[in-house]
């Protein structure tokens, strides 16, 4: 008897609660996404489950297509002369047949279980926001080193995560769906705004551009569904808000960058102990509007700097740069000169900062802010424009992969094949001359060239068709949560290979699947 209740009880929940297990997994571990993935698939063996959804849904066309992605890439492997890259790339994409099949093969979920399952992740994700921003606050390495080291999987496609939570929540409140109809829009405003105030601790570009461009569309839905005047008249002005708003905050951030005064003194200028100034005035690298190699007297600034720290100014700083360049840039971004008159007035947090490798105080006093990294980005830009470095430079350096994926593509219309990219990247590094220094001579981070380059302009338009064509064809593109998530998606491909890292395909696949198979019919229509 009790076997009987167990059978029955597993035959009703048992995939609610794997898909539970799953995202409450999905923002901390990349093992249990791949343990949990294959539960997924496993589950459809269930003796009632196989008796009474296998038969009726194998032949799934919209299943079929997503499967048929994976088709492609086994098909492009055929042809690859690296068969561990090639291994590696079916493995790497394997959850295309293992995520979607068990999602499909199995009972559909009550609206209840499936307005649940987004409240769990929301949850999941929550929480994962307070324990990264405790480890901020408590560990000194993640606040002078790499703050997006604080997440458990890749901090991009965690920021991705974030950006979704915040719009299941406003749009599930807006509809009054599931549990979410019971939580004032006080306490949703303020969950909002936590994940907001994440974002910018997190300093994830790709996740506040994704952000923007999904918040763009959400707001448009929002106004073209009221009939009230007043809600269409502040929603569009929050559109421009939203519009115009990181235009400004980039526009002052770059204004500050070059506000400089190019007045060349004139020479020669000493220092307050009588000792020559020097001026590099060929080299215009800057620091918050000041010149870095400008007002330098080496003599002075190493007797003072050693007096103060056990680093010498010649040996390298806890982050393995010179401990004399990032001197130079940080006093440079104080508005001091490079002497002793300059050292003597940093204060102990400074010289921390110096001897972990900040080069620019902005970026320890503004460190909950997305400033620094927009900052970052307008400093390696002006570096890659005026010295032609992009080394070292995350933005500067995916200028270069752009280049050398675009060249590959224009050279190999039907792509390269997966597992075969490695050696023609190093030949467009070489034809293209680039100064990118070979140990960062990396592939493209921009999902669309990926495909292309892998498959050929026309096996990534198979790609695009397989994915609209299974969406179609379910009658689920007009769920705009559904929307939204692919918005979301598509912005951060823009930059990022958001579907190559293993939680962000899981990611992908596992909501894609769960609107197409298990949406309640009403969330087809827009309104």
């Amino acid at each position: 008897m009790k076997w009987k209740i167990l059978y029955n009880w597993l035959n009703e929940h048992l995939f609610f609660v794997i898909c539970a297990l799953f995202v409450l997994s999905v923002p901390y571990s990349e093992a249990f996404i791949s343990i949990i993935s294959g539960l997924i698939a496993l589950q459809i063996l269930y003796p009632n489950h196989l008796k009474k959804y296998f038969r009726i849904n194998i032949a799934d066309r919209s299943l079929l297509a997503l499967m048929g992605i994976y088709i492609l890439i086994l098909a492009s492997v055929l042809f690859t002369k690296n068969i561990d890259h090639a291994l590696y790339e079916l493995k790497k994409n394997l959850m295309w047949v293992v995520i979607p099949p068990g999602m499909v093969l199995t009972k559909r979920l009550s609206e209840k279980k499936y307005w649940g399952i987004f409240f769990l992740f929301v949850f999941a994700v929550t929480v994962g926001t307070f324990i990264s921003t405790i480890k901020v606050f408590l560990y000194d390495k993640y606040v002078l080193g790499n703050i997006r080291e604080a997440t458990y999987i890749s901090n991009i496609i965690y920021s991705l995560q974030v950006v979704f939570s915040i719009f299941i929540l406003l749009y599930a409140r807006l509809k009054k769906e599931g549990v979410f109809k019971y939580l004032n829009w006080y306490i949703i405003t303020i969950w909002v705004l936590w994940l907001l105030a994440f974002l910018a601790i997190q300093k994830s570009l790709t996740g506040f551009v994704s952000f923007i461009g999904t918040a763009i569309v959400f707001l448009f839905w929002v106004v073209w569904r009221t009939e009230s005047r007043r809600i269409k008249r502040y929603g569009s002005a929050l559109i421009l808000f939203v519009i115009l708003f990181p235009v400004a905050y980039v526009s002052l951030i770059v204004f500050r960058f070059y506000d400089v005064d190019k007045e060349i003194p004139e020479q020669p200028v000493h220092t307050q102990n009588g000792n020559l100034y020097q001026f590099d005035i060929n080299n215009e690298q800057k620091e918050n509007g000041n010149y870095v190699y400008w007002y330098i007297c080496d003599e002075e600034m190493g007797k003072a700097w050693n007096a103060v720290s056990e680093i010498g100014i010649y040996d390298k700083n806890l982050d393995g740069y010179p401990v004399y360049s990032t001197l130079v840039r940080y006093l440079t971004s104080r508005g001091l000169t490079k002497d002793s008159v300059g050292i003597a007035s940093l204060t102990p947090r400074d010289i921390l900062n110096i001897e972990n490798g900040l080069s620019n105080y902005i970026f320890y006093e503004k460190r909950f802010s997305l400033y620094p990294r927009i900052y970052e980005t307008v400093w390696e830009l002006d570096m890659y424009i005026n010295l032609n470095n992009p080394n070292n430079q995350s933005f500067s350096q995916r200028i270069e992969y752009t280049k050398a994926a675009l060249y590959i593509i224009r050279h190999n219309f039907f792509g390269v094949g997966a597992g075969n990219s490695d050696k023609y990247y190093a030949k467009a590094y070489k034809y293209l001359d680039s100064n990118l220094n070979e140990k960062f001579q990396y592939k493209v981070h921009n999902q669309y060239l990926t495909y292309m380059v892998r498959y050929g302009i026309p096996g990534f338009i198979v790609i695009v068709f397989l994915l609209f064509y299974g969406i179609i064809r379910k009658d689920v593109y007009r769920n705009f949560l559904l929307v939204l998530f692919l918005v979301l998606i598509g912005i951060s491909c823009l930059g990022e290979n958001t579907l190559e890292d293993h939680s962000g395909l899981a990611f992908f696949l596992f909501f894609l699947t769960l609107v197409m198979w298990h949406s309640p019919k009403k969330e087809t229509k827009l309104v």
